[in-house]
This record gives C-alpha cells, structure tokens and sequence, in this order.
C-alpha cells in the first residue's frame, strides 16, 4: 500500500468568491495518477470528477495540515483507503472508469457521462444526483444499509438489487429491472418498462410525474 501526503500545492480553486479571497485561504494539490477501470474505496470519503487525464486533488485552507490519502494502483483497479474529509478530497478520472465498489464509504459524483457503470455499495452512500450525469446502463448493487441518491438525468437501462438498502431513483429510464429484499425502499420515476420483485418487508414506490 502506498501512503501519499499531498502537499505541493500548485493550484487555486474557485468556489464562486472574489479570487482574492480564495488566494489567500485556499490551497489546492494535484497528484498525478495513471488511467484505471476500477475504483474500490474502503473507509473513505470521496469526489469523483470527470476529467482529461486522471489525479487526485486535495483542497485545504492555507496553513492547514494536508489530508493523509492511502491508495495504490493493481493492473486496471485504484484503490483507496481510510480517506476522510469528503469535500477536500476529489478523484478526477476519463470515462475509462466503469466501476466502482465501496465499503463503509461516502461517494459523490459529478458531471460524469459514460456508457456503462457498476455500483457494488456495502454500508455505503453514493450521490449521483448532478444532472449532467448519464450512463446509458447503470448497474446498482446495495447491500447492509446502503444508500442511493441520483439526479433526473437519461439512462437508457438500470438494473438495481437492494438489500436492506434504500435508493432514492430519480433517473429518467426507459427500463428498470431489479430485486428488493430484507426491508429495502425505494423509489422512482415510472420508466417506459419497468421488472421489480420485492420480498414482504419491502416497498417500492413509483412516480408518474
């Protein structure tokens, strides 16, 4: 396992303030990283951007001690582990990744568009809900207590297994199959086809607006 402290700062990050005030208490570090399929994530709190190229970045206030970030590259997967501080610490990958699993991990994305995407969430949070995401198929596994949040953006199939997880679906799909199981909610946008099967402790809710 490589253990990387970021701290060469090299750049300013713009939160809609006057740049002088970002200059003098915001300081941005950029660690280049080679392209990868797979982002497993244990522990962690995370942004993940869609990008040119592929690096980790780190925002911090100036004199303020730069976030440890554990991680290491095997064959196509990136791996990261116990990474807090989920809003200073962003992955910015190419439309390569596509997939992702997370343990005991938060995860938000934003402006990511691909054709396909997995999702394997175990006591996990993921926040998809930027609207100028799409993926044409996405894959959604959740299990012990998981949740899902998307945006309205289009998706052209979403297959979605929930187990004792709840996933707030507000994706524009033309079709929707997936199991419910071991008291999992959720909820969504009624789709042009939609294939759920549900135990007796869980429910479903659907949407016609």
């Amino acid at each position: 396992m490589a253990l990387f402290i970021l701290a060469a700062f090299i750049d300013v990050r713009i939160n809609g303030r006057k740049t002088g005030q970002i200059l003098d208490q915001v300081e941005v570090s950029r660690q280049p990283i080679p392209s990868f399929n797979v982002l497993r994530v244990e522990s962690s709190y995370l942004n993940i951007i869609q990008n040119d190229s592929s690096f980790i970045e780190i925002t911090i206030l100036k004199d303020s001690v730069a976030p440890i970030v554990n991680y290491t590259l095997k064959e196509d997967t990136l791996i990261i582990t116990d990474t807090k501080y989920q809003h200073w610490i962003s992955v910015n990958t190419s439309n390569s990744l596509v997939s992702i699993i997370a343990k005991n991990s938060n995860i938000s994305f934003q402006h990511f568009t691909g054709s396909h995407m997995s999702l394997e969430l175990d006591s996990s949070n993921i926040d998809l809900v930027n609207e100028l995401s799409s993926f044409r198929t996405l894959g959604i596994v959740a299990k012990n207590h998981s949740d899902v949040s998307t945006g309205s953006y289009r998706v052209d199939s979403l297959q979605i297994d929930l187990q004792s997880s709840n996933a707030n679906i507000q994706i524009i799909a033309k079709r929707i199959n997936g199991t419910l199981s071991d008291s999992s909610y959720m909820y969504a946008r009624q789709p042009d086809e939609l294939w759920l099967k549900k135990d007796s402790t869980s429910n479903i809710n659907v949407s016609d607006y």
